[in-house]
């Protein structure tokens, strides 16, 4: 797999074929924070970075990637909170449950429909992205 790299605004990504790899650390969670709609931001340059980088243009469009980040950063803060939560009543299957679930969204994979079952799901979810961008502001 390629080496990370960094966005212009300190975020580390790399590619594979058909897929943005993005870390998902403080430095995402700071910038998707903003004020404004950074998740485009972001998701424009990764398109135009992979471009550069295959020559080709990666098959997601600008609002599903953008939407996919937003879900992933919006699932860990909830479950990292949730799981503190559960800590706290002593509910452990539930922090056990929610330990796995922030374990698996510590690198956002996005890929195209031919390589990411869950493209389907991100693409459904655009026009919603004006309430999926209210809720994780």
């Amino acid at each position: 797999m390629a080496t990370w790299q960094k966005s212009t605004q300190g975020i580390s990504y790399r590619f594979s074929d058909k897929t943005v790899h993005v870390q998902n650390d403080e430095v995402l969670k700071n910038w998707l924070a903003e004020p404004g709609e950074q998740a485009l931001v972001l998701a424009a340059e990764l398109k135009e970075a992979y471009h550069q980088t295959f020559g080709q243009a990666l098959g997601i469009t600008t609002d599903s990637l953008a939407v996919e980040l937003l879900g992933h950063v919006f699932v860990d803060e909830v479950a990292d909170k949730a799981g503190q939560f559960s800590q706290q009543l002593g509910a452990g299957l539930m922090q056990s449950f929610f330990e796995k679930l922030t374990a698996h969204t510590e690198i956002i994979d996005c890929g195209e429909k031919s390589v990411d079952s869950n493209r389907l799901v991100w693409d459904a979810l655009t026009p919603f992205k004006g309430v999926i961008f209210a809720v994780t502001e």
